[in-house]
């Protein structure tokens, strides 16, 4: 399936369109906007990277609980709860002036909190908008840069690679496509997405790289010549700027599960460092050269979408028989893959599909992280604890908590 066919478009209710309060800007710095006001400073930055989340999510209102282990792990209930409110408080008071209705951005309840999807609309939505049509210039001028640039937290980090990938295709096919303002958007790809600069460094097929001479002001740029390929020595892993300490236990024993099983599903609530867990156990095993790739699912919706999302993670180019290519390039030696977030689409036809990826490649071994079990057999089960809220281990010393799934 060819990467622009995996971001599923969203159902917008036509009438809402012209309701619109708020465009709210993530492709590089944060910023909400309005026909006369913009906003770039929040109270603090817990409040922006709230008003982020939700945005991605509007329209689908999210748990409390799941907030305060995302936005407070450290803080006791109490404090988390109480932060909470403060910043919900102070974004309401930012996006939802007095004279507006009450609750027009913002829902909540004991439960849940949320954006109104009539509310505002995102620059990722019009970027993601631009490949699903294939409109491939359009799509690369509304990629402006990394996804909140000045964030850390892993689960910006993530989301930042998932669209950086997206970019990359995008850049990719202009140049497939010999598009005539090709050398603009190879020198924009250098600054807005300079951790990929060999990935574009290839897409050129001579050294130098200079901005068409319309734009006297702007500075030529030289590439250098492109070193041999190696895989960098996280393989091909994100990276933190934040060490990764005190869950050696749990690392030892996901080595230890995936020495003897293909199939393992990290389980647990959103927020609680399983991501982090699984690309930090795996480390180890890129560093000593196995082929090792992290595989995004936030933005598939359905179970048949997991090849195009394998085939951006594992940067396959465009082939007739894109189903025969990935199971090529996967059984030419052994891998493992982590699938990120598969939560949202184990209803929706993933298990099915992950059952054939393992049955067509006898050689590939599966990391899952999910908040709900796949089911598919031979699966290991194991559930993960927030390290940071309690000092029991994930698992027993004598055991695994959960089960195995059998046939």
């Amino acid at each position: 399936m060819p990467f622009y066919q995996e971001l599923a478009p969203r159902v917008v209710n036509p009438s809402a369109v012209t309701q619109v309060l708020w465009t709210v800007r993530l492709l590089g710095r944060l910023e909400v906007v309005s026909d006369s006001v913009s906003l770039t400073r929040f109270r603090t930055l817990k409040a922006a990277a709230l008003l982020a989340y939700l945005s991605l999510r509007k329209g689908q209102p999210q748990p409390r609980e799941e907030l305060m282990a995302l936005l407070w792990p450290d803080a006791s209930l109490e404090a988390a709860r109480n932060n909470l409110s403060v910043v919900l408080s102070s974004l309401r008071h930012q996006l939802e002036p007095p004279g507006t209705v009450t609750e027009r951005v913002f829902t909540a309840d004991r439960q849940a909190i949320g954006i109104r999807a009539e509310a505002l609309t995102t620059d990722i939505e019009a970027f993601q908008a631009a490949v699903r049509a294939r409109r491939w210039d359009e799509a690369a001028t509304a990629y402006q840069g990394p996804f909140l640039a000045g964030f850390y937290d892993d689960w910006v980090l993530l989301q930042r690679e998932t669209l950086a990938q997206t970019y990359s295709r995008v850049i990719e096919t202009l140049v497939k496509n010999a598009a005539p303002n090709l050398s603009q958007r190879l020198w924009e790809a250098l600054q807005r997405d300079p951790d990929r600069a060999d990935f574009y460094r290839e897409l050129l097929p001579t050294a130098p790289l200079a901005v068409p001479r319309e734009e006297p002001h702007t500075p030529t740029i030289t590439v250098p010549p492109a070193a041999p390929e190696t895989a960098p020595s996280r393989g091909f892993l994100p990276a933190y700027p934040t060490r990764f300490f005190g869950r050696t236990v749990e690392q030892g024993q996901l080595a230890v599960l995936l020495d003897h099983t293909r199939l393992v599903t990290l389980l647990g609530p959103g927020g609680i460092g399983k991501t982090r867990l699984a690309i930090e156990s795996l480390v180890p095993r890129a560093e000593a050269g196995e082929r090792v790739y992290f595989v995004p699912l936030v933005d598939i919706t359905e179970g048949s979408q997991l090849l195009g999302a394998l085939r951006a993670a594992l940067r396959l180019p465009t082939a007739r028989d894109e189903h025969a290519q990935l199971q090529e390039a996967l059984a030419a030696q052994s891998t493992l893959l982590i699938l990120d977030n598969a939560e949202q689409v184990v209803d929706h036809g993933l298990p099915a599909a992950v059952h054939a990826l393992l049955e067509s490649v006898p050689t590939l071994r599966l990391l899952v992280t999910s908040r709900k079990a796949l089911s598919v057999p031979g699966e290991q089960l194991r559930r993960s604890i927030d390290a940071r809220r309690t000092r029991r281990p994930l698992w027993t010393p004598t055991g695994p908590i959960l089960r195995t799934h059998t046939t």
